[in-house]
């Protein structure tokens, strides 16, 4: 008879809470036999002094019933859970951030990005302005700050130049502006995070980011690395601009970022002789899309030679002395979007008390992990469990979902060593075997539980 003999009687003791056994999920500890007397530590979670003592009484019941054992020991060791540092991926000091995007390029994201930046500026908020265009950088052009340089702290952190008390950074300050970037995915990815996190923004009322065209890299980087409180759609009225565009949107909806609104830029032409409206990009009735898909709809911006005119001076249409048709609709935009934000920093309380939002990340034993919802809800599962059921694809094949891994790959007593958050809709785990590429979205998590208690109770 020998230690594994032992603990196959062991694992007969199921924690309900788990639907796992005590061996399973590392329970019993320093297993010692010899000539027919057995002794184990056993650390137990600490539910109540009741319930440990309960299973110690099991332990004892199923040792004694084993033949070859003549006398049984069963040792309770304290226990008090501990916690992991919960990494938030967040940016000291700055309270609301708000991505301007678009899945195609070529229809003003930046033109709209400056100006919502400079409203917000001019309404007495502390703002900040990212250009998150690597490769194609035009927020310096646009604010005339073309051949300026930004300076280091002390401390290696990028300051952001300031302009009419606007924090303004861009790739294109860093590295000048004929400067082609010839990067690949990660190269950009760690460009991204280190404009997020080594810029010296201070303390930020909003971070208003200007994304390049698609759903990629620098995309996911951003919705990962901080979690953004909302974004705005910019299309122009073409059916192809505006299907590209939705994509964008159905991305910020799967990564949890509230989508605040919809902006239909160069809606058309206003003759100014006499007042035809030509539309020159066609007649996609973005409004009624928007209506339909539940999205509010921010207003039609019209092509405005002044607005061009003033852009190539590194100048906004807010400096323009008539009140033309575009500068009023993007006033209507911007103010609109104002509130949307105020309200949405009103409800951060309410969303930091929700089923998607992790309080606190817990370890009852160092093989067992315990996620705490803002809501006060729970979700128990084990280290092996949970590690056995990452998503990535290191451990399951992408196209037919079956898993690479199988509990003879992963150490039967792993931890995980950090807990990171990711944006709004995901955490990522540091095991102890050295794997972190998993992301595990909140409602995949929801699930797993799911499945775990629907196979406890069958």
């Amino acid at each position: 008879m020998d230690k594994a003999y032992i603990l196959s009687h062991l694992k007969k003791i199921v924690y309900p809470k788990a639907a796992k056994d005590i061996v399973h999920l590392g329970w019993v500890k320093h297993l010692r036999y010899c000539d027919g007397i057995v002794s184990i530590d056993l650390e137990v979670p600490l539910e109540s002094e009741e319930y440990r003592q309960q299973v110690k009484q099991q332990c004892l019941e199923v040792l004694r019933q084993i033949p070859e054992i003549r006398e049984a020991h069963v040792h309770l060791l304290p226990h008090q859970p501990s916690s992991v540092k919960l990494k938030r991926q967040n940016l000291k000091g700055v309270k609301l951030s708000l991505a301007v995007a678009s899945g195609k390029g070529g229809v003003g994201k930046s033109t709209i990005a400056v100006h919502l930046a400079s409203y917000f500026a001019k309404e007495g908020w502390k703002t900040g302005l990212l250009d998150c265009d690597i490769y194609g950088p035009s927020i310096p052009k646009m604010l005339g700050l073309e051949g300026e340089e930004p300076k280091m702290t002390q401390e290696g952190k990028i300051l952001p130049l300031s302009l009419q008390g606007l924090k303004v950074l861009s790739v294109g300050l860093l590295t000048g502006p004929d400067a082609p970037l010839i990067w690949r995915g990660p190269m950009v990815t760690q460009v991204i995070r280190k404009l997020l996190h080594q810029v010296e923004w201070g303390e930020l009322d909003l971070l208003v980011l200007d994304l390049p065209p698609g759903t990629g890299d620098i995309q996911l980087t951003l919705c990962q690395s901080l979690p953004l409180s909302g974004a705005v759609i910019v299309s122009t009225p073409q059916d192809m601009s505006f299907a590209i565009s939705r994509k964008a949107l159905r991305m910020f909806e799967r990564l949890d970022v509230p989508v605040l609104g919809i902006l239909e830029n160069m809606s058309h032409y206003p003759c100014s002789h006499c007042g035809y409206q030509a539309k020159v990009f066609g007649h996609a009735s973005i409004e009624k899309v928007a209506q339909a898909m539940g999205i509010p709809y921010l207003g039609a911006i019209p092509l405005d030679k002044e607005l061009a005119r003033l852009g190539d001076q590194g100048k906004t249409l807010w400096e323009a002395k008539e009140e033309g048709e575009a500068k009023k609709a993007l006033l209507q935009a911007a103010s609109c979007l104002k509130e949307k934000l105020e309200e949405k920093q009103k409800r951060e309380e309410e969303w930091k008390q929700s089923r998607n939002y992790v309080a606190q990340v817990r370890l009852p034993t160092p093989t067992e992990i315990e996620i705490l919802w803002g809501n006060g809800e729970s979700s128990r599962f084990s280290a092996l469990d949970l590690r056995l059921a990452c998503p990535c694809a290191h451990c399951v094949d992408e196209w037919t979902g079956e898993p690479y891994l199988s509990e003879k790959d992963v150490p039967l007593d792993i931890e995980v060593k950090e807990v990171h958050t990711l944006g709004n809709y995901a955490l990522q785990f540091v095991w102890s075997d050295g794997h972190r590429t998993g992301i595990y979205t909140f409602d995949y998590l929801h699930k797993l539980e799911e499945q775990q208690n629907e196979a406890f109770e069958i």
